[in-house]
C-alpha cells in the first residue's frame, strides 16, 4: 500500500464520519418518526377495535373480566311481538320461523373500566319455551356480533341458567376441557335486555371459525345431526318415527372452494356412516377407528350427561388429516349433582337405554384409559371455576369430581363389547330408519363430484333420477326441486368416495409418517448423515405427520416447473405447503427448499421444538408459514418470494437471525394472536418489511431494512382480534413510504 499524506487521511476519515452520521440519522431518526394511520398500500385493514383501545388495555379484556353484557334492540316492538307469538303457540316447541334475527346494540363492560359498543344480530335460542321466562319476558339469546368480538368470540349464546342446569354446565365444560376435548368457552355473566331487569346468563361461544382456531385446529367442516324429522316434520311421516342424518353447520366455509366441498362430503359421509349403523338413540361405533369418540362418550356418560349423547344432540368437527370426526361438547344436561348414577353389570336382560349404551360401546376400555389420564388439582380447578363466576361451594364441586371418578371406576369393570360396524350403511339406513316410509313432499340426494352428477331419490330411496351439476353449484343441506325438499346424505352411497390419493407412506423415527399425495415423489435417504432428499416432479405434496419426534435430520426439497398451480390456497387434503410438518416435535432440524410452486413452500402446523436453519429460495407464493406452533429458529434465510417470506399465525416463536431478500409482499408477517421474539432481522427489497396484525406481540432487538415500500405496518385485519404491540430496540430502515400504524396499535422504538 502506498503512503498517503496525513491531511488526506484526515479528510477521508472526516468524510466517512459525515456520511456515517447522515446515514445513521436518515435510517434511524427520520424513518422512526415517519408514521401515518392510513396508507393506500394497505388494503386489508378494518376499523380499530373498541374505539381504538390500545394493546395494553385490550389484554385485560378477557371473558373472566367481563362485568356485564347489555343488549338493546333497535326495534323493541318487533322483538317482543315475535316473542308473544311464540308464547301464544299451542305447542311448547319454538319453531324456526320464530328465530329471525333482530338488530341490536351490544354493550360489553369490563372490570378495568373499559366499555365496548358493538352492532349485533340477535335471535331467540332454544328448542322449547323453557328458554323464555314469561314472568319478565327474558329469554335465551343467540348473538352474532357484526363489528367486534368478546375475547376473540364473534358468535355466542346467552342461556337462561335454568336451561343448562345452572352451574353444572360450567362445571362440566371445565372438566371436559381439562380432559382435552373440544369444548366451547362457558362462563356466567350479568346482563340486561333493553335496560330492564337484571339477568344472570350463561355465556357460551358458538361453534364457528373462531372456536375451531382457538382449539389450534385448521378450519374445516362442522357437523351436527339434522333435527328436521325429529321435531316439526316428524309428525308428517306415516310412522312418526325420527329420521336421523348429518348436516353442515358452517355452510359458508363448505362452499368457499371446490376442495372445501370435497372435504365436507368426506366428513358428512363419516358422520352418516356412524349414525346409520347405530339403530337407536345413541351412537355405536368401532372404537379402534375413533378412540377420541369413545373417550369423549365415556366421560360424558360418567358425568351423567346422557342428553349430550343422544344422536340428535351431537356436534362434530371433521379432521381431514386423520379422516375422523371429533366430538364437540354440547348441552349434556348433566344431572350428576342431583342423583346417583345407576351403573349395573351387563347382561341379556338390559332394559335401561343408558346402560345399553355403556355395555355396547366398550365404555369399560374408555373408562380405564380416562382413569389413567385424570390428574385433577381440585384447588386449581375450583379457582378456575370461581373466575367463571360459579355459585357452588368447593365441597359441592369436590363431590361432583368424586362421583365422576367413582362412575368411571364402575364403568371400567363392565363386561362391555366392541361394536363392529357394517359395510352397508345405506341398507341399514333404509331398514332401521326409513322402514319403507313414503312421503311425496320429501326426498334425499347424493353428490358425485367425480362425475359431476346429483342423484335425487324419493323418501324411501326406491326411485331415483340423475342430473348434471351446474356451474357455481353450492352444497346445501336442503335442495328444493319442484316444490319438493331433498335432504343431502353425502357422497359415498353413490359410488363416489373421495379417494385418498397419497401414494406412499414411510415410517421414520418414532411414530412419524411421511405421506406423499398426488403422485410418486422421489424421496431418498442417506442414513449415515441423516439427510433426506425430496424431489417433487409435478403436483406432489409431502406430509410429515406425528405424533413423535424428528431429530437431527437435514431435509432438502426441490420442486419442478411442472406443477399445476391451484387457484385455491388449501387443497382437498387441507394442505397448503409443498412440504408440511404436522403434529410433531422437531429437534436439530435443517430444511432447504428451492423453486416451490405451492401456496407455502414449507408449512409448520401444531409443531414444537427447534430448527437449526431454514433456507428457502425462489418460492412462487409464501416461503414459510407457521401455524399453531411453538418453535425456536436459529437462522432463517429466504431469497425471492412471490408473496410473504415468513408468515406466522397463532404461534409462539423465537428467532435468532432472519435474512429475507426480495419479498414481493411482507418480509415478516405476524398475526392471529402470535407472540414473537426476534434477535436480528435483515430485509432487502420487501414491499413491507414487518407487518404485525390482530392481537400479536413482537419484540425485535435489531431491525434493518433496505429498499422497502413500508418498513412497519400495524393494523387490524380480522374481526375476532384487536390491537397489536411492537417493540424494537435498534431500528434502521429505509422506505419509500411512511410506516402504517393504525390507531390503537402500540409501537415502542428504543433507539
Amino acid at each position: 500500500m502506498t503512503n498517503q499524506p496525513n491531511n488526506l487521511k484526515k479528510v477521508t476519515f472526516l468524510g466517512i464520519l459525515i456520511v456515517s452520521f447522515f446515514v445513521f440519522n436518515f435510517f434511524s431518526t427520520e424513518k422512526k418518526l415517519n408514521t401515518d394511520n392510513s396508507s393506500p398500500l394497505i388494503d386489508d385493514e378494518i376499523e380499530p377495535y373498541c374505539e381504538s383501545i390500545d394493546f395494553g388495555r385490550s389484554q385485560h379484556m378477557k371473558l373472566e373480566n367481563i362485568e356485564r353484557i347489555d343488549v338493546n334492540f333497535i326495534n323493541k316492538t318487533n322483538w317482543y311481538n315475535n316473542m308473544f307469538s311464540v308464547i301464544e303457540e299451542s305447542e311448547d316447541f319454538i319453531f324456526e320461523n320464530r328465530k329471525s334475527r333482530f338488530d341490536a346494540k351490544i354493550n360489553v363492560s369490563y372490570l378495568n373500566g373499559v366499555n365496548c359498543n358493538f352492532n349485533g344480530r340477535v335471535r331467540l335460542s332454544g328448542d322449547f319455551q323453557d328458554h323464555i321466562r314469561k314472568s319478565d319476558l327474558s329469554s335465551s339469546l343467540d348473538i352474532h356480533l357484526e363489528n367486534g368480538h368478546i375475547d376473540n368470540i364473534v358468535r355466542f349464546k346467552l342461556f337462561l341458567p335454568e336451561t343448562r342446569r345452572n352451574d353444572t354446565e360450567i362445571v362440566l365444560t371445565t372438566i371436559m376441557e381439562k380432559l382435552g376435548f373440544l369444548v366451547p368457552r362457558t362462563i356466567r355473566v350479568n346482563s340486561s335486555i333493553d335496560n330492564q331487569k337484571e339477568i344472570e346468563y350463561i355465556f357460551q361461544e358458538k361453534l364457528a371459525k373462531e372456536f375451531i382456531e382457538h382449539k389450534s385446529l385448521r378450519e374445516s367442516v362442522l357437523l351436527e345431526t339434522s333435527e328436521e324429522f325429529y321435531w316439526e316434520k316428524r309428525k308428517l311421516l306415516d310412522s312418526g318415527l325420527p329420521i336421523l342424518f348429518g348436516k353442515f353447520l358452517n355452510n359458508s366455509w363448505v362452499n368457499r372452494t371446490d376442495f372445501n366441498q370435497l372435504i365436507s362430503l368426506k366428513g358428512l359421509d363419516q358422520l352418516n356412516m356412524t349414525i346409520f349403523q347405530s339403530n337407536g338413540s345413541y351412537l355405536k361405533y368401532d372404537y379402534k377407528k375413533n378412540l377420541d369418540l369413545l373417550l369423549f362418550d365415556t366421560a360424558i356418560y360418567a358425568l351423567d350427561g346422557h342428553h349430550g349423547l343422544a344422536i340428535h344432540n351431537r356436534k362434530f368437527y371433521y379432521d381431514n388429516f386423520s379422516d375422523t370426526i371429533l366430538p364437540i361438547y354440547y348441552d349434556a344436561d348433566s344431572q350428576i349433582s342431583l342423583r346417583e348414577t345407576s351403573i349395573t353389570p351387563c347382561n341379556e336382560e338390559l332394559v335401561d337405554e343408558y346402560q345399553k349404551v355403556a355395555c355396547n360401546n366398550y365404555f369399560s376400555y374408555g373408562a380405564s384409559l380416562l382413569l389413567e389420564k385424570i390428574n385433577f388439582d381440585i384447588d386449581n380447578l375450583y379457582d378456575e371455576l370461581l373466575s367463571k363466576k360459579i355459585n357452588i361451594s368447593k365441597s359441592e364441586f369436590t363431590k361432583i369430581v368424586e362421583k365422576f371418578i367413582d362412575n368411571l371406576n364402575k364403568l371400567s369393570k363392565l363386561d362391555s363389547k366392541n361394536f363392529n360396524d357394517s359395510e352397508d350403511a345405506l341398507s341399514l339406513f333404509k331398514s332401521n330408519y326409513l322402514m319403507n316410509i313414503e312421503n311425496e313432499n320429501y326426498g334425499f340426494y347424493f353428490i358425485n363430484q367425480n362425475d359431476q352428477i346429483i342423484k335425487f331419490c324419493n323418501f324411501g330411496l326406491q326411485e331415483c333420477f340423475i342430473e348434471k351439476i351446474q356451474n357455481n353449484y353450492q352444497l346445501e343441506n336442503i335442495l328444493k326441486v319442484e316444490n319438493k325438499e331433498y335432504f343431502l346424505l353425502g357422497s359415498f352411497f353413490s359410488d363416489n368416495s373421495v379417494e385418498e390419493n397419497y401414494i406412499n407412506e414411510i415410517k421414520i423415527e418414532d411414530e412419524i409418517q411421511i405421506r406423499t399425495f398426488n403422485g410418486p415423489a422421489e424421496i431418498n435417504f442417506d442414513s449415515s448423515t441423516k439427510t433426506m432428499y425430496i424431489i417433487l416432479n409435478k403436483n406432489e405434496k409431502i406430509l410429515f405427520q406425528g405424533p413423535g419426534s424428528l431429530v437431527d435430520w437435514t431435509i432438502v426439497i426441490q420442486d419442478s416447473n411442472n406443477r399445476e398451480i391451484s387457484k385455491y390456497r388449501q387443497d382437498e387434503y387441507s394442505l397448503t405447503g409443498c412440504v408440511t410438518f404436522l403434529n410433531l416435535k422437531l429437534e436439530n432440524i435443517t430444511v432447504f427448499s428451492k423453486d416451490s410452486l405451492c401456496e407455502d413452500a414449507i408449512n409448520f402446523v401444531n409443531v414444537s421444538g427447534q430448527l437449526n436453519k431454514v433456507e428457502i429460495e425462489n418460492s412462487s407464493f409464501d416461503s414459510v408459514d407457521v401455524d399453531f406452533s411453538n418453535l425456536d429458529f436459529d437462522q432463517i434465510d429466504i431469497f425471492n418470494s412471490g408473496n410473504d417470506c415468513l408468515d406466522v399465525s397463532f404461534s409462539n416463536i423465537n428467532i435468532s437471525k432472519i435474512n429475507v431478500n426480495n419479498c414481493n409482499d411482507k418480509g415478516f408477517s405476524v398475526g392471529e394472536k402470535s407472540d414473537v421474539n426476534l434477535d436480528s432481522l435483515y430485509s432487502n427489497k420487501s414491499k413491507i418489511v414487518v407487518a404485525v396484525k390482530d392481537s400479536s406481540k413482537v419484540k425485535i432487538n435489531n431491525f434493518t431494512g433496505l429498499d422497502a415500500n413500508i418498513c412497519i405496518a400495524m393494523y387490524r385485519k380480522k374481526q375476532e382480534f384487536g390491537p397489536s404491540y411492537l417493540n424494537i430496540n435498534s431500528y434502521n430502515c429505509l422506505a419509500k413510504n411512511s410506516n402504517f400504524i393504525q390507531d390503537g396499535q402500540e409501537v415502542n422504538i428504543e433507539k
